[in-house]
């Protein structure tokens, strides 16, 4: 049998050897929390300027709500009768007469759209930006505003009634929607 002679090694103490590892550590550990601070703060950021960017879309689709509810006050025949023939279209399926007028209001360097829609003949209202209005009577105003700050949309649909013999002006429904969601008017003639 072979047997080794036992050797006997002077290792020499060498300084820096767990301080290397110990710098890497605790450079890691610094770099990682670094990087997780930098993430949250940026998600923080962004969710405040997007809900401000909601709220103020919001705000300026009330706006256009509320400057088309002032338009059908003081005129309540308002895209009624006197609209040129490209503010009028046909609707399928029965042939009534559609008005229709579109127009824009800024709100300092923000914009809405809205549309106003007035039957002219029969009862029945058309499609408007995807949302289907059916059977709104002679009396009734549709008005449709879409408002969009920085990508983020809302969209607001309101009904007016309005009394021809008193004068009276004032708002049945009215509801607010992300852009995109379904939404439209159906009165309970239209099942």
């Amino acid at each position: 049998m072979l047997f080794l002679q036992p050797t006997t090694y002077n290792l020499q103490h060498v300084r820096g050897q767990a301080a290397l590892a110990l710098i890497f550590l605790i450079g890691g550990t610094v770099v990682l929390l670094a990087a997780t601070l930098a993430f949250l703060i940026f998600n923080f950021i962004n969710s405040t300027y997007g809900y401000q960017a909601v709220n103020r879309a919001l705000g300026v689709a009330m706006a256009g709500a509320n400057d088309a509810l002032i338009k059908l006050v003081r005129n309540r025949d308002y895209n009624s009768g006197d609209m040129n023939s490209s503010n009028k279209y046909w609707l399928g399926n029965g042939g009534a007469l559609l008005g229709s007028c579109r127009y824009y209001l800024s709100v300092e360097k923000d914009r809405a759209e809205i549309e106003i829609l007035r039957q002219d003949t029969n009862n029945y209202c058309t499609p408007s930006n995807g949302i289907v209005v059916a059977n709104i009577p002679t009396n009734e105003a549709f008005v449709n505003v879409e408002a969009a700050v920085s990508g983020r949309r809302r969209r607001i649909e309101m009904v007016i009634s309005i009394n021809q013999t008193t004068g009276e002006v004032k708002v049945v429904y009215l509801r607010q929607f992300l852009s995109g969601q379904g939404g439209g008017v159906c009165y309970p003639s239209c099942n």
